[in-house]
């Protein structure tokens, strides 16, 4: 299964949205109570994992050389219709993933 940078971005989102809602707690302010926020250490953990991601590259140069070496030697083939069918379904998951269905 590949996971598209949207589904990645998505998940980063999702949990970094959730890790910073956190656990609230009641404080007393001038004898009112008041809620407070704190933040989780996972909140930097997330911002850190995300611009890890974001960081790495668009293109993965090993992989492509690899098809490349397999195309020049004749041992990769693949038809077209499997090519046209993995294209939609990464657009039909995009798509998805971008409504909000799966995050």
């Amino acid at each position: 299964m590949r996971i598209s940078s949207n589904q990645v971005e998505s998940i980063i989102r999702l949990y970094a949205g959730s890790a910073q809602s956190g656990p609230k707690k009641r404080g007393v302010v001038g004898g009112e109570k008041q809620d407070t926020v704190t933040f989780s250490s996972r909140v930097e953990e997330a911002k850190e994992l995300y611009a890890r991601y974001r960081e790495l590259p668009e293109v993965r140069e090993e992989v492509v050389k690899g098809i490349q070496e397999h195309l020049v030697q004749g041992g990769y083939k693949v038809s077209g219709e499997e090519v046209a069918r993995k294209m939609l379904q990464r657009e039909m998951v995009d798509f998805l993933v971008s409504r909000g269905e799966f995050s």
